[in-house]
């Protein structure tokens, strides 16, 4: 009898260790979970307190220009009423494309901008090549994966990339920007606390 009692228990106990054991486990699903409902997430993307981590930009797409010239995107944008104008310099190597008309600035911060020296700083990953990009307003977003995660049993990095919710844009305007340019890649550190992982960006 007693020797019943014994294995019943430590049953009991080895389940209880595998149960621990899983809870602090940092999966995949589990990180994405954590990260999407954390307010270290870029939800809205474009505050003063992201810059200088970089605001992100909707990315036209890249035409392969050599010079910072008109793009039929651009123009039917400026069609469908959200800028006018054509282009002009606003520095030594940026440029703008027209000014924002009052329907443009409910969904953008700025005029769609291009760098001319053939290189440009997107939430801190760098693209060769002249770019059209524009900041949006306010656009949540989703992790669309993650690709990653290392560390030890209390620290993780998680790398993931996440895309905007073009949807909050109306029709004529998700067109303008293709969705698979839409793709930004992050990382966020995680610490495990005695009521589990959190964010510690």
């Amino acid at each position: 009898m007693v020797k019943h009692v014994t294995l019943v228990l430590l049953f009991v106990m080895g389940v209880c260790t595998l149960g621990c054991a899983q809870s602090t486990a940092l999966t995949r699903a589990k990180a994405k979970d954590i990260i999407e409902n954390s307010s270290a997430f870029f939800k809205d993307h474009w505050t003063e307190n992201d810059y200088p981590g970089g605001p992100y930009y909707l990315r036209f797409p890249d035409a392969g220009q050599q010079n910072c010239t008109a793009t039929k995107e651009l123009l039917l944008g400026a069609e469908e009423g959200y800028w006018v104008g054509g282009v002009w310099s606003v520095g030594l190597a940026t440029v703008a494309f027209g000014k924002l008309t009052d329907k443009g600035n409910k969904y953008f911060q700025s005029p769609p901008i291009c760098n001319a020296s053939g290189a440009f700083l997107i939430s801190g990953q760098g693209y060769a090549g002249n770019r059209w990009v524009i900041p949006p307003m306010t656009l949540h977003g989703h992790i669309a994966g993650v690709t990653g995660i290392t560390g030890d049993d209390l620290n993780k990095k998680v790398e993931l990339w996440w895309m905007p919710e073009m949807n909050e844009l109306p029709g004529d305007l998700r067109r303008l920007f293709p969705a698979e340019e839409q793709r930004f890649e992050e990382e966020m550190n995680l610490t495990l606390y005695d009521d589990g992982w959190r964010v510690v960006n």
